[in-house]
């Protein structure tokens, strides 16, 4: 390959991690200012959103380190290829990390829980089963209904998202079952 082609191969590819990054700031953002005085919003700290970002830029400045400075004569694919899953992995890391959320509304007998993948469910607390609460976090069963089905789903809500103990009072006031 040559080096206008892994030149403008790595531009692009940092455009389009940094369009990605910045799609999901506008979201995230956009979400949290519409009501803000009477939702709490229970989410993952920013570290780790911020952890996610450095090491995509790490991983993104090391593959065009290995394309204008190959090792010896041509750097062997599988360090491409490596370097990619690397990307890839850290970019959804903080992709996941600024999705997921838990929106609770104080008037109101339900919580919004949006997914990793950004699929939302308006979840009462009347449908929640029941809870359990370890070391990692809180576990939490309940009825989803969907417009095709009805089905238990688990929930998982980590010790270290902001909010949490916020959470675990609503769940307390609701008489959510501990398990």
């Amino acid at each position: 390959m040559s080096p206008f082609f892994r030149i403008i191969a790595s531009g692009l590819t940092v455009l389009s991690v940094f369009f990605i990054f910045r799609i999901a700031l506008k979201e995230s953002d956009k979400q949290c200012s519409q009501n803000d005085n009477e939702i709490i919003i229970v989410r993952n700290p920013t570290v780790f959103f911020i952890v996610g970002i450095s090491a995509t830029i790490f991983f993104i400045i090391l593959g065009i380190a290995m394309y204008l400075f190959p090792f010896g004569r041509v750097t062997p694919m599988w360090c491409y290829i490596v370097d990619s899953v690397f990307v890839f992995f850290f970019l959804m890391f903080a992709l996941i990390m600024r999705i997921w959320r838990i929106d609770i509304y104080s008037d109101n007998d339900y919580f919004v829980y949006r997914t990793f993948c950004g699929r939302k469910y308006r979840i009462e607390y009347k449908d929640c089963i029941f809870y359990s609460q370890k070391d990692g976090g809180i576990k939490l069963k309940a009825v989803t209904n969907n417009k095709t089905n009805t089905k238990n789903k688990y929930f998982s809500i980590s010790v270290f998202a902001i909010n949490y103990e916020v959470f675990l009072k609503e769940l307390n006031i609701h008489n959510v079952k501990k398990k």
